[in-house]
């Protein structure tokens, strides 16, 4: 993350340090731990532009980091997508779910590449998705 990139310079300005609650899409609060920084929109969306990741993040609601030097990041999105019946959300499969994202991500390397910038890959869950009914 160079020093005089204008894109970093602008999500260092914004961000948010925790411990911090942050409100996402007034739908939700995530509650950042100490050693995390949130970088809302639409910083969030010009960084990950600035990082070779193309698209117009329109549902992007931030980007976490570790607090210091870190080597990850996580993207936060809230999807109006509306109601989900506790059913239904019992059925999903994190396995299938893991690999819907690596397929789009081998699909995104693509246009990554043509703009000269490293591929991703995804290798795995830090945590496996867990629906809580409630």
């Amino acid at each position: 993350k160079p020093a005089e990139d204008p894109a970093w310079t602008a999500a260092k300005a914004a961000a948010k340090a925790g411990p911090a609650d942050i409100a996402i899409a007034g739908q939700a609060t995530l509650h950042l731990p100490a050693d995390r920084v949130f970088i809302p929109q639409p910083q969030a969306g010009t960084l990950l532009r600035a990082m070779g990741n193309p698209g117009s993040h329109d549902e992007l609601s931030g980007l976490i980091f570790p607090k210091g030097e870190g080597e990850w990041f996580a993207t936060l999105r809230y999807i109006a997508s509306g109601y989900v019946k506790d059913g239904d959300a019992k059925e999903w499969k994190a396995d299938e779910l893991l690999a819907s994202y690596k397929e789009g991500t081998e699909a995104s390397n693509e246009e990554r590449q043509k703009m000269g910038v490293a591929p991703l890959e995804i290798t795995g869950w830090a945590e496996v998705p867990a629906y809580e009914a409630g």
